[in-house]
């Protein structure tokens, strides 16, 4: 056992209190961690990595995964397609628009704590069953040779889904705040590695900054458990790297919003079977009686009425029934 702990004391630890001299630090594997992520394009064979990021609200999750985004991107030029998305639905339609040319596909999920695993629906289970789906259906647009990035971000680990606790690695941003949480990362990255996500986590507090450092375990060794990797913000690197828009599923399947007069207007005008029915209209509006209208366009007064009901039936339905101007 060891020294008194000092005033700027270390998170977990009271005044006074002593610790273990002989606790082993966890290295630094930041090269070791992006050549694992950052992998060769290989012909005929579609690797897929993906990568789960922890932590409470506001500790740097999603700014860490946007690093991964800019390096990937960085390296793979020109073959990159990213989607970006709050629930698995919405990425499955952005999979459908995929050009073949790409190569190197980021899924970022946000907001994993939609997909519990206790607790939870047959439909919430069902989209966790899906993350399996989204594999299949890039490689449907793109082909067998490509790679393809999963990364995962959340708050509490064994709150979700067992389908996406199955990752190549772990990021952790902050201690667990739940027990059980803190117990299996704890047999994950041992006593030394948690210990050093607290204090990570309490120096970013503390200091009132953000450090450009996270404790990441991989899952295929045994030994180191866990280790610090340095990244950059982005934002502070490479200020006009435009970040990936988060597509938010109640946005994207809201319905579309209501045409008003003026795009149905629009829409008639552009219908070749309606041809001169939105002018004259327009002249009806601005006070013009059926006698004036029949004279200006040299039609009779029985069809400038017909056009003018026609027209307001358009209006009232939505532009339901009318076609673009391109269309025989």
């Amino acid at each position: 056992m060891g020294k008194r702990i000092l005033p700027n004391h270390e998170l977990g630890y009271r005044l006074g209190h002593c610790y273990d001299l002989e606790a082993r630090e966890i290295p630094n594997m930041t090269k070791q961690i992006q050549n694992r992520i950052i992998k060769r394009i290989e012909d005929r064979n579609m690797q897929y990595v993906s990568v789960a990021v922890n932590g409470v609200q506001g500790s740097g999750k999603t700014e860490y995964v946007m690093f991964w985004a800019w390096m990937i991107q960085r390296t793979y030029p020109d073959q990159v397609w990213t989607i970006y998305a709050d629930d698995i639905n919405v990425v499955l339609e952005e999979a459908k628009k995929i050009p073949s040319w790409v190569r190197v596909v980021v899924v970022i999920l946000e907001d994993m704590m939609s997909y519990q695993d206790s607790y939870s629906t047959q439909k919430d289970k069902q989209k966790a069953a899906d993350w399996y789906l989204v594999r299949h259906k890039i490689k449907e647009r793109i082909g067998n040779t490509g790679i393809i990035y999963g990364f995962l971000i959340w708050q509490r680990y064994t709150s979700v889904n067992a389908n996406f606790r199955n990752t190549d690695m772990y990021a952790l941003f902050s201690p667990m705040l739940n027990q059980n949480d803190a117990d299996v990362i704890r047999r994950m990255i041992g006593d030394e590695g948690y210990q050093a996500v607290r204090q990570e986590y309490a120096d970013r507090q503390i200091a009132d900054v953000r450090r450009s450092r996270v404790v990441v375990h991989l899952s295929a060794l045994d030994d180191p458990l866990a280790g610090f990797h340095d990244y950059q913000y982005v934002a502070a690197s490479d200020p006009y790297w435009n970040y990936p828009k988060l597509l938010k599923s109640a946005e994207y399947f809201a319905p579309p919003p209501k045409k008003t007069k003026e795009d149905i207007l629009s829409m008639i005008a552009e219908d070749r079977r309606y041809d001169g029915y939105t002018a004259l209209y327009m002249s009806y509006l601005k006070g013009m009686n059926q006698r004036e209208l029949s004279e200006m366009h040299g039609i009779s007064q029985a069809t400038v009425s017909r056009w003018i009901a026609r027209v307001e039936e358009f209006i009232a339905n939505g532009g339901e029934g009318l076609r673009p101007a391109e269309t025989e």
